[in-house]
């Protein structure tokens, strides 16, 4: 497996797969101190909200699903009926 350019990206041997590895703690609670936490990451450290881990599960449902569409889920059907017609 060869490491990709994210630290969360590997790449296969063949070069055909990608993976990414990830822990999602779905059972954590969006309470006042990650609310705290949200907070202090998007005004004192100033950071890309989009990319903060500390958000609301709205957001962070959206952002993962969105995520899986691109990343993961990536229709292909087209490449494959080009490939199979000829």
């Amino acid at each position: 497996m060869i490491k990709h350019n994210s630290k969360h990206v590997f790449e296969s041997s063949n070069g055909k797969y990608y993976y990414h590895m990830a822990i999602i703690d779905y059972l954590q609670e969006y309470n006042s101190r990650k609310k705290l936490e949200h907070w202090f990451r998007k005004n004192i450290q100033s950071a890309d909200e989009t990319l903060i881990s500390c958000v609301p599960s709205e957001f962070y449902a959206k952002r993962f699903l969105n995520f899986m569409k691109t990343n993961v889920f990536i229709d292909d059907s087209e490449a494959f009926k080009k490939r199979n017609s000829s």
